[in-house]
């Protein structure tokens, strides 16, 4: 390779990799972080969660378990960062399903940040 050329693209190399590490998305203002609500969801249920979805209400599909390999005990609460903010979903469905695979729904719920959201045993689908 000529020596002229190569230099050419290791130098063009160099600066992309400088513009790739410094390129970063506008910084989040106080302002918008606070309309991506926290909602708290309450077990109340009488038996442990092994999964939580939570979607937009236009949304078709659940999407993925944001539990994990956690689980959440009856009782207890679980926290969760809504990723899209306020203004644009307000509207949000829930589903839960523990131990034995029953389902607890709550749809078409207005969220706000701090919103807690209880689930009971009057929210099973077979209730």
């Amino acid at each position: 390779m000529d020596k002229k050329l190569f230099f050419l693209y290791t130098l063009t190399v160099i600066i992309l990799t400088i513009l790739t590490a410094c390129y970063s998305l506008p910084p989040v203002s106080p302002q918008s972080e606070q309309r991506v609500p926290i909602v708290a969801i309450v077990n109340n249920t009488g038996f442990d969660c092994y999964e939580i979805y939570v979607k937009p209400a236009s949304d078709q599909s659940w999407g993925s378990d944001l539990l994990g390999s956690e689980i959440l005990p009856n009782g207890e609460t679980f926290r969760i960062r809504l990723t899209i903010p306020l203004g644009i979903a307000d509207i949000y469905d829930i589903k839960i399903v523990d131990i034995d695979d029953d389902i607890y729904t709550k749809y078409r719920l207005q969220f706000a940040n701090g919103a807690n959201v209880v689930f009971t045993k009057r929210d099973a689908s077979d209730y």
